[in-house]
């Protein structure tokens, strides 16, 4: 229809407009387009009020610039959100109405576990199965998860199992088991976890057992926080077969009978990697009608791995590439088993594991299947680190990140030293190219290498890469100008944020006298199994024909040839100065085109990152040059032009140019007005920063008429006793109280209590977001009441009110206490 076509234009001019924007803008004008509209909005599966916030919108911020009424219930805006969650009261009960689903039935459960291996229910409730499986769904706590799990264990041994199976004995014994945990621990915490470790345990064939642990496991680590696994569109196959070619090549000369493909296949099978939906087209054309014919006649038992239909990965003819996430309670469960001291990741037995003989066996047999787990890794031994008086062992995230590393610049990690990832990567292109699926690659590379080299603390590759014109070039070809630019950005801040908590560090280490740390470390090797580390000056021989490679003989070597100064600065420069380069060199620059308008975008998330970075002279420039292609295209009252404007206000004042920069400040604000956005958020933004640079100049009636203009909109767009109102008429009273302006500030402080106090003796006065943010929020009101009773209590002191001031300090020391139980509380 015409209003929905009308909607999806101004949400891709939103997302256009924030790229690097502040995120409370791009919910406002997200709210603006949908808190009018008969909208539903489903978010599945929310475990933080945090997530969900970012979707509840005030009614009131989208339509009283009119002069409507305000809306005082949430039952009576327009739209509606309807939440999933496992979380019992996530949101406080005045905003949402809370229904509880009931967990499986029996029935249904028993359903679950037969359809998730393969077959359909048969012979009513007193058949054998019936019986059985209502134990082993019991034993699985009725969690769906578990369930699942369990079915998937019994697929990948054997299509055709039998109650007589081997799989289906040993799960029935570890359910009869976790049942009788249950019973005594009164939770079925540890079931899921059992489940997990019985699928591997059933395998039959110790090598292939060992790399479905290490890919499991693997795939947790280095994905725990990728981007397209947070928002479901998951990690290309082609990728996730790369990353299990390489933990293949770590269990040393032995020759694992599975190859990635087939490793993959049975971990899908066994429901602890899924396909993403996002993006698919349609379901796999493989029938799952078919897959759950019943054979119970059957009685042969197959091979862990041997029946030949699991080793085939579905068809995927009716899908583009497909991409893998893992739930995140599985990954919850492969982050605790990373800590395992065996190189396989081996569970440890207790009085509830119905498999520990299994498991001992496993234990004595694995000398050979690379102990140190690993030649990607150069052989790392097990990693030590020290909690209270607890030692734990096991691999550490930044390992995992090498390991995706080395298999995405394709080397054979046992024969080479990478002193370059830059180079490395130019000498893959070619063969990159030439893969059926290297597209699905070279995204991947072009969006999450940097990060990748970040997390694997090889902080000097990582601002090589970022800095490197040909990686920048298929950066941009890769993934667009905008999200390119988007991406280079963002990696620029994470790099120099730790680059600065390394140097911090290194501070601190040099005044206690302590080890200084190095964002490469060395990892112990099995000749150096003492946790020394090894010499990076191990012996060369001349360099391979591949550029980016020298080999080596010395095997107990790091990967890695790792330059550990990094001038971050000349990093930052370097990379903003030749992304925006690229960017000008693919884009059109005719008049009017949708290309400037992207290079404008592009210019102003470089000037944004560049301010966040700290190089305001840099980001003037950008954003000044941003300026004018907006004013070219778009005409001189644009919202887009007054917040890039603001952007250039924020440079200037950075270099101390208090006059340039409220000049450009007042444009904006001015722009602003013209374009009947006053109430916006970066409007009212604009308008705070012109009033606290109108105090650096000292120009006071100025200031207090623009502060008091920002107080009003306040709460015009959140209430007058909205917690926004509070915290800008504290902010206010901050900056008279600090220019000695006491009267002012007490008056000031004074407004500021009486709404937070409000505000905290009546959770209906709260504005419609507020309400949902829960106990937390709660409490961080009563820590800013403590602090706002605190400041008064340290002016009327000054002013000689001793029997105010002590009433003050009492109030606010009290608050303070009960804001630490709280958190002692939560902890």
């Amino acid at each position: 229809s015409l209003d929905n076509s009308l909607l999806a234009d101004k949400l891709a001019k939103s997302r256009r407009r924030f790229q690097g924007g502040e995120l409370e803008g791009i919910k406002e004008d997200l709210g603006r387009m949908l808190a009018k509209r008969k909208v539903l909005i489903c978010l599945d599966d929310v475990w933080r009020v945090e997530d969900a916030k970012w979707f509840i919108f005030d009614p009131n911020q989208g339509g009283n610039d009119q002069g409507a009424s305000p809306v005082d219930d949430l039952t009576q805006a327009p739209y509606r959100v309807l939440i999933t969650t496992r979380v019992s009261s996530l949101l406080s009960p005045a905003v949402a109405q809370e229904v509880f689903v009931r967990i499986f039935s029996e029935h249904e459960a028993v359903k679950l576990l037969l359809f998730a291996a393969g077959r359909r229910m048969y012979g009513g409730k007193g058949s054998p199965v019936f019986q059985q499986a209502r134990v082993i769904v019991k034993g699985c706590g009725n969690s769906p998860l578990a369930v699942r799990v369990a079915g998937g264990m019994l697929r990948t041994s054997n299509r055709n199992w039998t109650l007589r199976s081997p799989t289906w004995i040993a799960l029935l014994s570890q359910c009869k088991t976790s049942l009788e945990e249950a019973s005594k621990i009164r939770s079925f915490q540890h079931s899921v976890g059992r489940i997990v470790d019985l699928s591997f345990v059933t395998v039959q064939d110790l090598l292939v057992r060992t790399a479905l642990r290490r890919c499991f496991v693997a795939f947790a680590m280095s994905f725990s926080d990728n981007e397209w696994v947070k928002v479901g569109k998951g990690i290309p196959k082609p990728v996730v077969l790369k990353l299990f070619g390489a933990v293949e090549e770590g269990i040393g000369d032995a020759v694992v009978k599975a190859p990635p493909e087939s490793l993959l296949a049975m971990l899908e099978t066994m429901n602890l990697l899924e396909k993403a939906r996002h993006g698919a087209k349609a379901r796999s054309s493989t029938s799952e009608e078919d897959d759950s014919k019943d054979d119970d006649d059957d009685d042969e038992d197959a091979d862990a791995y041997g029946d030949s239909e699991t080793q085939k990965a579905p068809s995927n003819s009716s899908l583009e590439t497909p991409c893998y996430v893992m739930h995140e309670s599985i990954r919850h469960l492969a982050e605790d088993m990373v800590i395992r001291p065996s190189s396989s990741f081996i569970p440890s037995i207790d009085d509830y594991t119905s498999f520990s003989a299994e498991i001992e066996r496993e234990m004595k047999s694995q000398d050979g299947l690379g102990a140190g787990w690993s030649a990607p890794l150069r052989s790392a031994a097990k990693y030590l680190a020290q909690t209270l008086m607890q030692k734990k062992e096991g691999m550490e995230e930044y390992q995992f990140h090498r390991l995706v590393i080395s298999s995405l610049i394709g080397v054979s990690s046992t024969k080479s030293r990478i002193p370059s990832v830059a180079a490395a990567l130019q000498g893959n292109k070619d063969l990159l190219e030439a893969l059926a699926e290297g597209d699905r690659v070279e995204s991947y590379i072009a969006a999450h290498m940097p990060n990748h080299l970040i997390r694997a603390k090889m902080l000097g590759m990582a601002g090589e890469l970022l800095s490197d014109e040909s990686y920048i070039s298929r950066r941009v070809a890769a993934l667009g100008t905008v999200e390119a630019t988007r991406r280079q950005v963002a990696d620029l801040v994470e790099l120099r944020r730790e680059v600065t908590k390394l140097a911090s560090e290194n501070k601190a280490a040099a005044a206690s006298g302590a080890e200084l740390k190095t964002p490469d470390p060395r990892p112990s090797t099995p000749s150096n199994a003492g946790g020394g580390d090894a010499s990076p000056d191990s012996p060369l021989v001349s360099p391979s024909t591949e550029p980016g490679f020298v080999e080596e003989m010395d095997l107990s070597a790091p990967l890695f040839v790792e330059k550990n100064d990094v001038d971050i600065g000349a990093v930052q420069r370097d990379a903003s100065r030749r992304i925006i380069d690229e960017v000008y060199r693919v884009v059109d620059r005719s008049n009017n085109s949708g290309d400037s308008l992207n290079m404008a975008i592009c210019l102003s998330t470089v000037g944004e990152g560049l301010i966040k970075s700290r190089q305001p002279r840099e980001a003037m420039l950008r954003l000044e040059e941003a300026v004018g292609i907006y004013r070219g295209i778009l005409g001189p009252y644009h919202i887009d032009v007054a917040r890039a404007l603001n952007s250039v206000a924020k440079a200037l004042s950075r270099l101390s140019e208090s006059r340039v920069a409220l000049l450009k400040f007042a444009e904006a604000s001015r722009i602003f007005e013209a374009c009947n956005a006053t109430r916006h958020f970066d409007s009212i933004a604009n308008s705070q920063s012109m009033a606290s640079l109108l105090v650096d100049v000292d120009d006071w009636s100025k200031a207090e008429a623009k502060y008091e203009d920002v107080i009003s909109l306040r709460k015009a767009v959140y209430g007058e006793t909205s917690l926004q109102a509070a915290k800008t008429i504290n902010d206010y009273a901050v900056v008279l109280a600090k220019h000695s302006r006491m009267d002012k500030a007490l008056h000031q402080y004074e407004a500021a209590k009486h709404i937070y106090e409000e505000l905290m003796s009546d959770e209906t006065a709260l504005s419609l977001t507020a309400q949902m943010d829960g106990k937390d929020a709660s409490s961080k009101r009563g820590f800013d009441l403590s602090l706002i009773n605190l400041n008064i209590a340290s002016i009327k002191s000054k002013k000689g009110d001793a029997t105010g001031a002590t009433e003050c300090y009492e109030k606010g020391v009290e608050g303070l206490q009960k804001y630490l139980r709280e958190q002692q509380a939560n902890a």
